[in-house]
Formats: structure tokens, sequence, C-alpha cells
């Protein structure tokens, strides 16, 4: 596991707080030059421990998933100049590239990427929506029939077994599900992305055998 004493303070300023690059550099001083904040960041990032918003791709997945949810009029405004502290992301990255990193990085890396997606939007709806009985009704509507709702997904039963590797909480599900565009751009290429890695260890375990 990487150490630095930097390195360990910046995340723990995401962890506070969906911060950005000017803010945590004013927090830590002079100690550290703004180039030393960029390297750590991109670390974080590349490790999914943090997500940032600021590129175009990313900024579309956001403006999607905000649009309108759970009374979010709209996203925040700094949403795509702060970094925000995505400890599910990092896990799943570290469980993937631990187990299966041997020629699938590249798989690794879409799955986590639109995982990222998701808890960054349930992130926001926690900290921006109102909480209320639309969110309550959708979660006893929607997350109370998952097993229905992604059975075509995991008709396979090692597959089945596999997708478990994929955690979610009652919101996330909902934020993941509930709205077609959502499902279609984020949702279900993750899965099928993990369908793709399913496929490639198995070929890669029968071709040893």
């Amino acid at each position: 596991m990487y150490k630095n004493g930097n390195y360990e303070k910046i995340l723990n300023l995401i962890k506070d707080e969906p911060i950005s690059q000017s803010e945590i550099r004013e927090r830590l001083g002079k100690r550290i030059s703004i180039q030393g904040v960029s390297k750590h960041l991109k670390r974080l990032v590349d490790k999914r421990e943090v997500a940032y918003f600021g590129n175009k791709v990313n900024k579309l997945h956001t403006k999607i998933l905000l649009r309108k949810y759970y009374g979010l009029e709209g996203w925040p405004l700094n949403a795509h100049q702060v970094y925000i502290h995505t400890p599910e992301s990092g896990k799943l990255y570290r469980k993937l590239i631990g187990r299966y990193k041997k020629k699938n990085k590249d798989l690794i890396d879409e799955i986590t990427k639109l995982y990222r997606v998701l808890e960054v939007m349930t992130k926001f709806q926690g900290m921006y929506a109102p909480k209320g009985t639309k969110l309550k009704r959708d979660i006893n509507k929607i997350y109370k029939r998952r097993d229905e709702i992604v059975g075509f997904e995991s008709s396979n039963e090692g597959f089945k077994e596999f997708i478990k590797i994929i955690k979610m909480s009652s919101i996330m599900f909902v934020v993941a599900y509930k709205e077609e565009k959502t499902r279609n751009e984020i949702t279900m290429p993750m899965f099928n992305k993990l369908r793709d890695l399913f496929i490639r260890i198995k070929d890669d375990q029968e071709n040893r055998n």
C-alpha cells in the first residue's frame, strides 16, 4: 500500500467533504506544491479512491444522473470541480485488480469507472436532494424487487455468483435502475463489461486446462 504523509492528508481532507484542488492546496499551506497535490490526486483517482468530474465524458455522466432526481433540480454548481471520496469504488478496484489483473486491466478500468459514477450520484443524492416519501416509495418498489430486476443479467449460475462482487446499497440500486437513461448508459454497460470479464476469465481457465 502506498504511504506518503501528504497523500494521506489529502485523502483525509476529501473524506471530510467534497473539495477542489485549490482548496486542498490552501488547507495544506506551503508544505506542498500544486504539482505535488496534482500528483497525489491523480494517484487517488487512478485507484478509484476518489472521483473527479473535470473532463467532458464524466461531466456528461454526471448531468445524466443528476437531472431532476428526487427534488434535485440541477447538479451542484461546483460538482465538476471537486474531488469526492468513493471508498466503495476503491474497494471494488482493489478486489478486481487483486484477483484478475493479468490481461484484464482494461475491463476492470471500465467496470470501476462506471460503478464510481453510481457511487457519486448516490452521494449527491444524500448531500443535495431532500429525503422524501418518493425516495422511500421507490426503494420499496424497486429495491425489494432487485432479484427480479437483475434476473436477466444473471441466468448463468456462475455469473450469478460472480456479480455479487458488485455491492449496492438500497439507494444506489434505485439510482442505478430507476431511470432508463441511467440503466442504458451506466448500469447495463457496467454489467456487460463485468460479463466480458467473467467470460475472459473462464476462457483463460479452460485454455490452461
